[in-house]
C-alpha cells in the first residue's frame, strides 16, 4: 500500500468497517519515509470496546510495529475528523501530523 492510493484503501477498510456493524472509519499510520506501518478501522462494536476506534487501534499497531514509545515524525491518515479520546490519544503519541478526509460535526475534537 503506497501513501499516493492510502486514502482510497482507508475508504475500502472503513467499508468494511461498516458492513460488520461497526461506525464506518479507518486510520492509517505513516512513517517519515511515506511508509505505512499499521492501517486499522473502527472494532468497537465487534470487539465489545468503546476504545476500540481506528486511531487507537492504528497507533497502537504503529507503537508495536516500531517498538518505539512515541510517534515522532510519522503522520496520522483518518477518514473522519477524531473524536476527544483519539485527539488526546494523537497528541501523547506525538504524531506530526492529522489528515482527515470529512469533518465530524458531532464529535470532532480537531477542527469542528
Amino acid at each position: 500500500m503506497m501513501k499516493n492510493g492510502l486514502m482510497d484503501d482507508l475508504l475500502v477498510a472503513a467499508r468494511d468497517a461498516a458492513k460488520a456493524g461497526d461506525v464506518p472509519v479507518a486510520a492509517a499510520i505513516v512513517a517519515p519515509d511515506g511508509t505505512v506501518v499499521a492501517l486499522a478501522s473502527n472494532r468497537m462494536t465487534r470487539d465489545g470496546n468503546a476504545l476500540h476506534h481506528a486511531e487507537i487501534l492504528a497507533i497502537n499497531a504503529a507503537l508495536d510495529k516500531t517498538g518505539k514509545a512515541r510517534l515522532d515524525g510519522y503522520d496520522l491518515w483518518v477518514t473522519l475528523e477524531p473524536c476527544a479520546m483519539c485527539a488526546g490519544a494523537i497528541a501523547h503519541a506525538r504524531l506530526r501530523r492529522v489528515y482527515f478526509a470529512a469533518y465530524d460535526i458531532k464529535a470532532g475534537a480537531v477542527e469542528s
